[in-house]
């Protein structure tokens, strides 16, 4: 008997081990950057990220530990690149602002010490670097087409600004957000936006917190992002993601374009343009016909197929997918053949590959092969 309770007793823990660590191991539900995609600052304002601002001696630790200011400008810089929108949520307190009768913690910390006080909000007078302002270096960049500055939100959340309306219009759906404080405005505007049915993503050290004996904000803020957002980007990832996916668009928008190219020159029977789409080393493998191997192969089997045929097609890209300096590209073409032997015209339908190299840095065939789809 006490053999089988210690079994059962085994064997339970093993389950509620397992169990843990499933728990434990949070799911990365990851974050596709596409053209639905904005950027979202919130705060970028001197009460914040100034060595002058009123909450700089509880924020500027977190602020420079996470290199905050500079990966803010990042942010801006990256947007302005990659044709990103981005959309600003400031925080502004108006003289009326002041007159409130019930306020939280902080609300009644940030009103007594006058944190993002404007004096009206019909006017700008004195506005001009002072907290409430933006900070400077960030200016040329929010002057820019590319972003919106939306009114102000007054506690911590966009629930009373129109923020959401704002990325609504503009069709998006996905946001990447940043900014001050993160256990306050950042957070409260993640929860907010899930809510309103956007898919958010943070960039956790382009965000801070206030940092106070016996509180922690910035990991608070931290742990939070984790559990909430699909995914927590570094700036340095951001970037490097950004920029993959700008070289990836600008390899098939060439790709495309050489595919074009090698259309025209089945059309035209341009065996020197159909040759010069190739690799050095290319190979073409035709359907019922020897593999050519290198240029000069290459050249004296377009020189046979011209020969013999004229071709009138349309190329359709299905795929094209691209690793480093490799790429792939599945298409059909569809259109028709002359006959020059007997001057019949007959239907031509074929499905290709194509792998092509980056060679002195520009997409080339290097192995091409089709059949006949009937």
């Amino acid at each position: 008997m006490k053999t089988k309770i210690l079994k059962l007793v085994l064997a339970l823990l093993i389950v509620i081990g397992s169990n843990s660590n499933v728990i434990a191991q949070l799911p990365e539900p990851g974050f596709e950057i596409d053209g639905t995609t904005a950027i979202v600052i919130t705060d970028p304002q001197n009460d914040f990220l100034s060595p002058n601002g009123v909450t700089w001696e509880v924020v500027g630790e977190s602020v420079t530990k996470n290199n905050t200011i500079e990966n803010l400008e990042t942010l801006f810089k990256l947007a302005e690149v990659n044709g990103i929108k981005v959309f600003i949520s400031p925080h502004y307190y108006y003289k009326h602002d002041h007159g409130w009768k019930f306020e939280g913690a902080l609300e009644t910390l940030m009103h007594k010490i006058n944190m993002f006080d404007r004096g009206d909000q019909l006017s700008v007078e004195g506005f001009e670097g002072s907290g409430a302002d933006f900070l400077d270096r960030y200016k040329k960049y929010i002057e820019k087409d590319f972003v919106t500055v939306v009114g102000p939100h007054k506690v911590y959340g966009p629930e009373q600004n129109d923020l959401s309306l704002q990325l609504r219009k503009q069709k998006i759906d996905k946001v990447i957000l940043a900014g001050m404080s993160g256990n306050l405005c950042v957070e409260s505007h993640l929860r907010e936006l899930l809510e309103d049915g956007f898919e958010v993503s943070v960039v956790g050290d382009a965000t801070a917190s206030a940092i106070i004996p016996g509180y922690d904000g910035n990991a608070a803020a931290q742990t939070n992002f984790r559990f909430i957002a699909s995914h927590v980007y570094t700036t340095q990832e951001l970037q490097e993601v950004l920029n993959n996916n700008k070289m990836e668009k600008e390899g098939k928008e060439q790709i495309e374009k050489l595919l074009m190219v090698y259309k025209e020159s089945l059309n035209t029977s341009d065996v020197s343009k159909a040759v010069n789409s190739y690799t050095k080393d290319g190979v073409f493998m035709p359907s019922g016909a020897p593999t050519a191997n290198g240029k000069e192969a290459i050249k004296g089997a377009y020189e046979y197929v011209f020969s013999q045929i004229q071709l009138n097609i349309e190329f359709f890209i299905e795929e094209v997918v691209i690793d480093n300096d490799i790429a792939f590209a599945i298409t059909t073409s569809k259109g028709t053949t002359l006959i020059h032997a007997t001057g019949d015209t007959v239907p031509e339908e074929n499905r290709e590959l194509f792998v092509f190299e980056r060679e002195n840095n520009e997409w080339k065939i290097a192995r091409y092969m089709f059949n006949k789809m009937k």
